[in-house]
């Protein structure tokens, strides 16, 4: 019998991103193959097959939301596998909406089955960015595009061209409505995202395979003890959505010698971190630390041990309607409790596990409210044994990998 040959297609830079790392291996494991297309940038491991192709294929990357003709990626592609010796593929996996185009042309190429990862609810997440002008801090080629149209003044009939050419939302809704009828599944994160589709005749094609992680990996960690200030913490991408200057200014109605703030994942100097020094220095604000990225991500993930309080303070918006972050569940399998805005995925999610507190989103003194009830040392093991159960018997990656692979074992028992 043949080994099965997957192609994944991303759109961003490979290594890291957690949730293809976790699919990849997961698929590994179970006897296929499995070729990562991406750009240059990213780090090489050699325990992934990655194909990366020439910076000027990413151009081609936005004309794919014209649902016109592109043959330069399917070329490109084509002839780097080749090189490897592979002729055939049977699934390509293309890791959310803007590669969906490409990943069809190749499906017809190859005569495979095709599958769209929607990691987010792209549509949403573009009418975000557009309001917020909130891009700074996002390296994916097509958030570069959308920051030139965004910040374009002159002159105004090129800037209102492009607009509505390159990020009109209306048009991405359309778009995703063809490739989700067009694929053989289709793939979202919570049940949150799938429900958008629900009057949908393709509706029957989705699955959740949610950002969960392995328990068996995350360990369970005991709760530090109060010392001389509760620690609260956020790891992870900082963008205006995130509602991380809400966790900021409810900093000023705590006690600031007994509660402390961390925020890992800023980049010095860039447009969302002047922002919040603004809001810290403009508030007199001591105890929030800014902290950038740490190449070691376990270093990064360091603050997560040592605080605890681990928070997902998300705004509400379509985007975070139909959404839940990696960090939710990670906060969940090392025990500890979380503080989480009042969006329906994290909601809900929280509310089963019972492992903290919900505050309304936007809402900084609810948010400090909700903290202060959090500090009483007695409740806060209980929290996080309830998260830690959480992630070994509902939210675990062990469920979401069956999930996964099914779908391929159905799709290619059809052959």
């Amino acid at each position: 019998m043949n080994q099965k040959i997957v192609l994944m297609i991303l759109n961003q830079k490979f290594l890291p991103d957690i949730r293809v790392e976790q699919e990849y291996e997961a698929l590994i494991k179970n006897g296929y193959r499995v070729f990562v297309v991406a750009n240059k940038d990213g780090f090489d491991n050699k325990n992934y097959e990655i194909i990366r192709l020439n910076p000027f294929a990413r151009w081609s990357q936005i004309f794919n939301l014209s649902l016109s003709y592109n043959p330069i990626l399917k070329t490109l592609i084509i002839n780097e596998l080749k090189k490897r010796g592979i002729k055939y593929v049977d699934v390509i996996h293309v890791h959310d909406l803007l590669w969906s185009f490409l990943g069809l042309q190749l499906k017809k190429h190859y005569k495979g089955k095709l599958i769209i990862d929607l990691h987010e609810n792209y549509p949403e997440a573009i009418r975000d960015m557009i309001k917020e002008r909130s891009i700074k801090n996002n390296d994916t080629f097509t958030h570069k595009i959308i920051e030139i149209v965004c910040t374009m003044t002159r002159p105004r009939n090129i800037t209102n061209y492009l607009s509505k050419w390159a990020i009109n939302v209306k048009r991405l809704i359309r778009y995703e409505n063809k490739m989700l009828q067009k694929c053989d599944r289709f793939i979202v994160v919570v049940d949150e995202a799938l429900e958008r589709f629900k009057n949908k005749e393709f509706f029957k094609k989705g699955v959740v395979v949610s950002n969960t992680k392995d328990p068996e990996i995350w360990k369970f960690l005991s709760l530090p003890e109060i010392k001389s200030k509760l620690v609260i913490c956020y790891v992870g991408s900082i963008q205006n959505l995130r509602g991380l200057d809400t966790a900021i200014l409810a900093m000023k109605h705590l006690s600031q010698k007994e509660y402390e703030l961390n925020i890992v994942g800023i980049i010095a100097n860039s447009q969302i971190y002047r922002y919040f020094k603004y809001i810290i220095d403009k508030n007199n604000i001591t105890n929030v630390n800014l902290i950038e990225w740490l190449a070691n991500e376990n270093d990064a993930f360091k603050y997560i041990n040592d605080a605890h309080i681990c928070i997902v303070p998300h705004k509400d918006t379509g985007l975070t309607q139909t959404t839940v972050p990696h960090k939710l569940f990670m906060y969940m399998a090392v025990g500890r409790p979380v503080l989480v805005s009042d969006v329906a995925p994290l909601k809900r999610i929280v509310n089963n596990a019972g492992n903290g507190l919900i505050f309304r989103a936007n809402d900084p003194l609810d948010f400090a409210n909700k903290i202060k009830q959090l500090k009483d040392e007695s409740r806060l093991p209980e929290l996080a044994r309830n998260g830690r159960y959480a992630a070994e018997n509902m939210y675990n990656w062990l469920r979401d990998k069956e999930r996964l692979l099914a779908v391929y074992s159905e799709l290619l028992s059809k052959d």
